[in-house]
């Protein structure tokens, strides 16, 4: 399957290792940690009755600041799916950045206009989704 899906990954091998996500849950009462609250919706949901992929990847978008968004584009994205939800569900969408490949302090990882973010998708204390992103900005 791996090969089948390489010519679509142009830039990079579009399945990775475990590792290169990082392991620690974030803290919504951390530092720098942007929290935006959110509630799965039927729309949400796949045909097990589970949200599917690519509303966790939205979910992802939605807890990212809004001056990522706005400045920058999603160059890379690793995630890991860690729990089941179904609809209904309340979600905060986390998002921090990363410094080092370890959660800074709130100090967003600027390396050459790049920003580097991890992510956790929470319901109820339970983390649904671990993620990290790169974002280019707009003018490279």
């Amino acid at each position: 399957m791996k090969e089948e899906m390489n010519p679509h990954f142009l830039h990079s091998d579009p399945i990775i290792e475990e590792d290169n996500i990082i392991s620690t849950k974030l803290d919504v009462h951390a530092k720098g940690c942007n929290c935006t609250s959110l509630v799965t919706r039927l729309s949400d949901l796949d045909m097990n009755h589970h949200v599917n992929n690519a509303s966790y990847i939205n979910f992802i978008l939605e807890g990212t600041p809004g001056w990522v968004l706005e400045s920058h584009w999603l160059s890379a994205l690793t995630i890991k799916y860690l729990k089941e939800c179904g609809v209904g569900k309340k979600l905060q969408s986390l998002s921090m950045p990363i410094q080092n490949d370890t959660v800074s302090n709130g100090n967003y990882l600027v390396r050459e206009n790049f920003i580097k973010l991890h992510h956790s998708v929470l319901s109820e204390g339970i983390e649904l989704v671990r993620a990290t992103t790169l974002w280019t900005p707009y003018s490279i």
